[in-house]
């Protein structure tokens, strides 16, 4: 800007502006020259004059959760890197120099509670069985897939309801007197216990229930003209002896008159419903009583003693 600008005598001042600087005035006193920053009305610029009016250019960064990025001390923005998670949706730290390894190709491995994940990326059930599965007898079961039971999500992977078990257990006992034992009327007999029948319940999750089938048949030699009755005793776990069932023996005639003696075979049977906890224990013992008419009599020559069981879970 020359010297002599603005004076009286002639003189050639020019003031010009460019793309970036804007000059205004006339070089007078009331009206100089009045260089400014033009800024550039383009999208995105952020460069403005400062609260001391010089020329201030700043940022608008943000991280992925929305909040600012600030520079730091040497005025570099530094960018968070992406969270990139695997299939287990851990995030996968970055290394060293601030990379990031992918899981490898190929099958995924599972991504938790029987869920996998192939290497497409699609997700889907570990599923180790087909329909139909088969029962307990080995045959396959019936009905649709949408009868299956249902599946629930356990801590190590998808679990389903436990399956059923079926229990039949049996055993048996004769009592072989060591000489035919006579009972008076009035007086009773009563047989050992047969040996202890343990049912186990064999699931962990369900009850078991069945059908105890308790018999007794006794060699039974009885006075005519008097009945002997026949009782049938079934214990559990060590308790009481509980009297299922008497039975009063029948007797044969001959031309309409009774017989003298009769000696025979007399059976009493009983089935009787239980309920075993799960993981559970029953001990069945079976006996028998022979008790004559006070006014008969009766002699026992041998006893046979048997306990079955039959059930399932439910």
């Amino acid at each position: 800007m020359a010297g002599r600008c603005g004076c009286s005598s002639s003189c050639s001042c020019v003031a010009e502006s460019s793309d970036s600087i804007e000059v205004e005035g006339v070089g007078q006193v009331g009206a100089p020259w009045r260089p400014e920053v033009r800024y550039s009305t383009d999208p995105g610029n952020r460069a403005r004059a400062g609260g001391d009016g010089a020329v201030y250019a700043d940022t608008c960064l943000s991280d992925p959760a929305g909040d600012p990025i600030e520079p730091d001390g040497d005025g570099c923005l530094q960018l968070p890197p992406p969270v990139i998670r695997d299939y287990n949706s851990d995030p996968i730290e970055p290394g060293p120099d601030g990379s990031i390894q992918l899981p490898p190709g190929g099958e995924a491995p599972p991504v938790g509670c029987g869920l996998q994940v192939d290497g497409e990326g699609a997700v889907s059930v570990d599923a180790p069985g087909e329909w139909p599965p088969d029962d307990l007898a080995g045959d396959a079961v019936a009905g649709t897939v949408g009868q299956g039971a249902p599946v629930f999500c356990g801590p190590d992977g998808l679990r389903t309801v436990p399956d059923h078990s079926t229990v039949a257990e049996h055993a048996a006992d004769e009592q072989v007197l060591g000489a035919p034992e006579a009972v008076a009327g009035g007086a009773t007999f009563t047989s050992a216990a047969s040996s202890v029948l343990t049912i186990t319940n064999p699931s962990a999750s369900r009850k078991l229930r069945g059908l105890v089938n308790a018999v007794a048949v006794v060699d039974l030699e009885t006075a005519a003209g008097w009945p002997t009755y026949l009782r049938l005793q079934l214990r559990q776990n060590g308790g009481a002896w509980s009297t299922l069932r008497t039975r009063t023996p029948v007797y044969s005639t001959v031309g309409g008159l009774e017989a003298g003696t009769l000696r025979q075979d007399v059976e009493i049977h009983v089935a009787v419903a239980v309920t075993i906890p799960a993981s559970g224990d029953l001990d069945l013992e079976v006996r028998t009583l022979v008790e004559p008419d006070d006014d008969g009599s009766a002699t026992v020559n041998t006893v046979r003693l048997a306990a079955g069981f039959v059930g399932g879970t439910v």
